[in-house]
């Protein structure tokens, strides 16, 4: 299975949130004529990483990050279409990868991320159906409330717990006299 990254806006504000700077080690800026070789390089000290990216920010204020290329340690590098014939990759190598344009044209500037894949801690989602249930008490036993005590105040707090139910998503409703 192939985990690609999907196209997305970037502002330089996200650099720092999306591109660890301090893990990885890439190409300082380079100016190149129209016509030259330019190889970019990237590689991270340290632990192993499986999977590498370079995206490029085409200039303009309205540019969108663009996915080039990924590849998986020790794998081949996979580019996207538009940037499959321009630009050349042997692969992740030794926590290295690097992109080589053989033959620059004007629009290859821009400003070039590389990129490790970092999951997070996951998001569960779970979808149900559109029936619910609907529970309603006519009386409800409260334990630990004085209510010698509920004459000197207006207000009381209730508290409900629901546990050991699958699915885990609950909405729950209080109604008193048929009101929320």
């Amino acid at each position: 299975h192939t985990l690609r990254l999907p196209q997305m806006r970037f502002t330089p504000h996200m650099s720092s949130l999306l591109f660890p700077g301090q893990a990885l080690q890439q190409s300082p800026d380079t100016v190149v004529q129209v016509g030259d070789s330019v190889t970019l390089s990237c590689s991270r000290k340290g632990n192993e990483i499986y999977t590498m990216y370079w995206y490029k920010l085409p200039m303009g204020k309205d540019a969108t990050l663009q996915l080039v290329v990924y590849s998986v340690e020790g794998g081949v590098a996979e580019f996207e279409k538009e940037f499959r014939n321009h630009f050349q990759s042997n692969g992740t190598k030794g926590n290295h990868l690097s992109v080589k344009i053989a033959h620059a044209l004007l629009n290859d500037s821009g400003t070039y991320f590389c990129a490790e894949l970092t999951f997070g801690d996951g998001t569960k989602l779970t979808v149900i159906g559109k029936k619910f249930l609907f529970f309603s008490f006519k009386s409800l036993q409260i334990r630990g409330f004085l209510f010698k005590d509920l004459h000197l105040k207006s207000k009381a707090t209730l508290v409900c717990l629901a546990s050991g139910f699958y699915p885990d998503h609950l909405n729950l409703v209080w109604k008193v006299n048929g009101e929320s």
